[in-house]
């Protein structure tokens, strides 16, 4: 029997664009590597006919994602080079024993923190970000400053208890 690679994609107001994110898993690289690929679109209430969200990678969308996995890496000391992408694999055990308690775009810095907290190990998968062939959904300024006081939350949290 061949392991198993589950594909999560977050999904919000995507329509013009999950077709080729969908298209961009490599499930026969990972097929010739001995993996059965399923892929999860995970649907965020989205208006339109999708159900992926995407991110937008502007300027400010680069300095933040950059500023935000420096401050994941200094609370954790976790080595992790992108927090914000989204583009995390899990084993079925690991999803099991997270205690996700976010909402909205910092689920992605609450998914690291279980992982950091349980001592996980984690893995990176490069990505390149293409230009989006539609209007963003992030708010770059309060989305990222959301995640930075969620991660400054986690972090402070007496006895490692997760806080609201």
């Amino acid at each position: 029997m061949k392991p198993k690679v589950a594909v999560l994609i977050l999904t919000l107001n995507e329509e013009a664009t999950i077709g080729r994110v969908i298209d961009k898993i490599p499930v026969r690289v990972l097929s010739d590597e001995g993996y059965d690929t399923v892929t999860c679109v995970t649907d965020g209430d989205s208006e339109d006919a999708t159900q992926q969200k995407a991110r937008a990678m502007t300027r400010t969308n680069v300095f933040g994602n950059r500023a935000l996995t420096s401050v994941a890496r200094m609370l954790s000391k976790e080595d992790v080079t992108d927090l914000c992408t989204g583009f995390w694999g899990y084993r079925g055990c690991v999803v099991d024993r997270m205690d996700l308690i976010a909402q909205g775009f910092e689920i992605e810095a609450d998914m690291f923190i279980e992982c950091a907290r349980h001592s996980f190990s984690i893995g990176e998968i490069a990505i390149d970000y293409g230009k989006r062939a539609d209007r963003p959904k992030l708010r770059s300024i309060s989305d990222g400053l959301k995640m930075a006081s969620f991660l400054l939350k986690q972090r402070m949290a007496p006895g490692g208890r997760r806080a609201p």
